[in-house]
């Protein structure tokens, strides 16, 4: 064998290929991402996910004129009357918040016609639903449910790609995209798969945490060139295509759902706070920026509008509120709080399935190695921009809880952070990807590798497990896969499982090796 024909020369002439071009860099990032959150929702039954019924009952329903739905006697948490296909009224309670339960009680309609149901999500924003309720106008079965879900998870991947592209074109990519494979937690591609508008929520976040970051890092280099002779080469305009997909991204995540334009707000605060003024004065000097700031304000501005004109935040559960006082409501908030970091990793189902420890474990190692990198490595201003985000995502939830406890009791979901929670590992990655000082790269040669291994161990068995719950339930057997079973997903237990195994380790080696020609430094 000659040195040509070497395994690791091969390898790295595949990585080249995939890598020489940012447009190769983007569809092989957007095609492993769709296809792991697409596995998601073939392995999900209809409607087991949180919510899903109203969600999918908002979208079908919206696409065929119906904009907020009919007032009815029944108010809590905005509940209203809209007109659907009758094959869309499944009920999934008879397992769901049951996780010994398995799928095959639930039984959907023959009947044709249609039926006047009750949606809480009636007064939700509607971008997210006008997109993945258009399968329902061409086909009225259930089956068209996995078509909305195909949306969801492919518009979701698309903002990741973008992200991911932006992060592969920094200095240390591989560190910059350490951040990003923490980010990415099995509760993320769980609900990209699902009818939820939280799939673009999350998404748009990512892309706003990195796109911005980037941004303001392009704008500091066109406001401090380098000294000449300075590693770093040339200084390079702020690129109309990261211009553009920061808009985008901050664009969905701020019409996703009603407290988003509140996440596009911080995240904002905290971007400004980790970057020299100088960089955010060029960047609002920039002509190509303003335009891209427009496009925000203007959904911006129409979120606004829909917000005073629909309510969405106006929700009252009478048979869940709470009358303690300010300080038993923030007591009780934070109690609740304790389970949102696992949460945020991953509980499936209608929330019935938290993630196994291992699994817990894993991510939470793998957080705590990139936030000491992230910590190490930056300045005094990131430094407090990391531990600010880390205390928002801890805070934000018991003080949202506590304020809405005397008129729905306490609500709040550990997925409801996760936009916010993203920005730990993302600046922790971003922050180290770009300083100036050698940050143990010793240890990241061991770090990142260790990572990829801990992701795929972890979204590996997340997804087993969710295998194991619909089929046979939390607590049987694990020899399922080959069985004769009541229920089985789409391709079945055994093909689904295999094929996430391939995608998911592909993902993992492709945030290990992603690169490109660097557009920021």
């Amino acid at each position: 064998m000659t040195v040509a024909d070497r395994p690791s020369t091969r390898t790295n002439r595949v990585v080249s290929v995939l890598c020489g071009s940012t447009r190769r860099v983007w569809w092989v990032s957007f095609a492993l991402v769709a296809l792991a959150g697409s596995l998601w929702s073939l392995a999900s039954p209809l409607y087991s996910g949180p919510d899903e019924p109203a969600h999918a009952t908002r979208a079908v329903s919206l696409v065929r004129g119906q904009w907020l739905g009919e007032q009815t006697a029944v108010v809590d948490n905005n509940a209203m009357e809209v007109e659907v296909p009758a094959t869309y009224t499944a009920n999934p309670f008879c397992y769901a918040f049951y996780p010994s339960e398995p799928a095959a009680c639930q039984q959907w309609p023959d009947e044709g016609g249609t039926i006047e149901l009750l949606t809480t999500a009636a007064r939700h924003p509607p971008m997210y639903y006008a997109l993945v309720g258009i399968p329902s106008l061409f086909d009225q079965s259930p089956a068209s449910i996995y078509a909305m879900r195909l949306i969801s998870a492919l518009g979701a991947a698309a903002l990741m790609a973008s992200a991911i592209t932006t992060l592969a074109g920094m200095l240390r990519p591989r560190v910059a995209l350490l951040g990003f494979l923490v980010a990415l937690t099995p509760m993320v591609l769980f609900v990209s798969g699902l009818v939820n508008p939280s799939s673009f929520e999350i998404a748009g976040a990512i892309g706003t945490w990195v796109g911005g970051f980037a941004l303001l890092r392009s704008a500091q280099r066109v406001a401090q060139p380098p000294a000449e002779g300075a590693i770093g080469g040339a200084v390079a305009a702020i690129a109309p295509r990261l211009v553009w997909s920061t808009a985008i991204a901050a664009s969905v995540l701020v019409l996703s759902r009603a407290l988003a334009p509140v996440w596009l707000a911080g995240i904002v605060v905290v971007l400004v706070i980790v970057s020299p003024w100088s960089a955010v004065v060029a960047l609002v000097k920039n002509r190509t920026a303003r335009w891209g700031a427009l496009v925000v304000a203007v959904a911006a501005g129409a979120q606004a509008a829909w917000i005073l004109l629909a309510k969405p935040l106006a929700q009252v559960d009478t048979q869940r509120v709470i009358t303690d006082s300010l300080w038993g409501r923030i007591s009780g908030a934070f109690e609740r709080s304790i389970d949102y970091p696992r949460d945020m990793v991953g509980n499936l189902g209608w929330l019935d399935t938290p993630a196994p420890r291992a699994v817990a474990l894993v991510w939470l190692a793998m957080l705590a190695a990139v936030l000491v990198v992230g910590l190490v490595a930056g300045t005094a201003r990131q430094r407090l921009g990391i531990v600010a985000t880390l205390v928002a995502t801890v805070v934000v939830p018991v003080a949202m809880d506590a304020m809405q406890a005397p008129r729905t009791g306490f609500i709040w979901q550990g997925r409801y952070t996760i936009p916010v929670a993203v920005g730990v590992p993302l600046l922790c990655g971003l922050v180290a990807a770009t300083s100036s000082r050698a940050v143990g790269t010793r240890a990241l040669r061991w770090i990142v590798p260790l990572a990829g291994v801990g992701f795929v161990f972890a979204h590996g068995l997340m997804f087993a497990q969710a295998l194991k719950r619909y089929a046979v339930g939390v607590g049987s057997s694990w020899r399922f896969f080959d069985a004769d079973l009541p229920w089985t997903p789409p391709l079945g237990n055994f093909v689904l499982a295999a094929a996430f195994g391939i995608v998911v380790a592909a993902l993992a080696c492709w945030l290990v090796i992603a690169r490109r020609d660097p557009e920021v430094a």
